[in-house]
């Protein structure tokens, strides 16, 4: 079992994320990749908007690839945060990973992520925005996701979803089904655009 308290100590820097924790991650955990996902790349970028840091992650059941800056290949989602907010995101992190590590066998879901759902997901162009509530609006987390690109343009739908915490941490202690949590959200902007997404995935991963 990995202990993502060790691995992810107070002060880690986000750099050594990317250079140290993610190779170790998928060095212990590669060889239960197919119980997940179908022999397919994932690609998947990280940005910091206010350190002007991109980091593009390759992985699959074999290998890792992790570059700082874009790779060939578009990423099937980009997220944007802040390096301002990562002390404060670092703790909820490692909490949640915790949790889903002592939860890893129940969670082996019945569909694997495969090429059907990927080819599904890669005709979806568009920006989310992510806020996660705290018990005080200064503890708010805000990400940004786009859709199979590094840069979002105007081009793109677009919608917000704003979700408390303790609702993120209800689903991933099992206490609350995510179906029932999407139900819950606050969405604003184009709520089909939502629908559709959400609906495409939902329905791969159903039993």
């Amino acid at each position: 079992m990995i202990d993502y308290k060790k691995l992810l100590p107070v002060g880690i820097t986000v750099e050594k994320v990317f250079s140290d924790v993610l190779p170790t991650v998928h060095a212990a955990q590669c060889h239960e990749y197919a119980d997940y996902i179908e022999d397919l790349d994932i690609v998947i970028a990280v940005r910091l908007t206010d350190a002007r840091k991109l980091w593009t992650v390759r992985f699959n059941g074999d290998e890792i690839e992790i570059e700082d800056d874009e790779l060939v290949d578009f990423p099937i989602l980009t997220i944007e945060g802040t390096q301002k907010q990562w002390p404060s995101l670092l703790p909820y992190l490692v909490d949640m990973l915790t949790t889903l590590e002592s939860r890893r066998q129940e969670l082996k879901p019945k569909n694997r992520f495969d090429a059907t759902l990927q080819a599904a997901l890669e005709r979806f162009d568009g920006v989310i925005d992510l806020c996660v509530t705290g018990d005080d609006p200064t503890d708010n987390l805000r990400f940004r996701m786009i859709l199979n690109n590094y840069e979002e343009h105007t081009s793109f739908r677009r919608f917000s979803i704003t979700i408390p915490r303790s609702v993120v941490f209800d689903v991933v202690e099992g206490r609350t089904p995510i179906e029932s949590a999407a139900r819950g959200l606050s969405v604003q902007g184009d709520v089909g655009l939502a629908v559709d997404l959400g609906g495409t995935i939902l329905e791969h991963f159903q039993p």
